[in-house]
């Protein structure tokens, strides 16, 4: 089903991702792959421990997206 609400929290978690994968030299799509930022848009994490629920997302991309911006990009304003 589609949300634009989702959609919305999707292309603001790539914009995220494409603009720290080069700080890391690595390719975005490598930095975290389009299904994980899915998994976080539907999730809607308000708290880094919402984080914690999301098995795709691994310590590492935390650790380059951080927690914060990931949490900004989810609900910005």
């Amino acid at each position: 089903r589609h949300d634009p609400e989702v959609d919305a929290r999707f292309q603001r978690l790539r914009g995220l991702r494409a603009a720290r994968a080069p700080a890391v030299g690595l390719d975005a799509g490598l930095v975290c792959a389009n299904g994980v930022l899915q998994e976080i848009a539907r999730a809607a994490p308000q708290a880094p421990s919402d984080l914690d629920a999301i098995a795709e997302l691994r310590r590492w991309q935390r650790e380059i997206l951080g927690d914060e911006a990931i949490l900004r990009a989810a609900h910005p304003g």
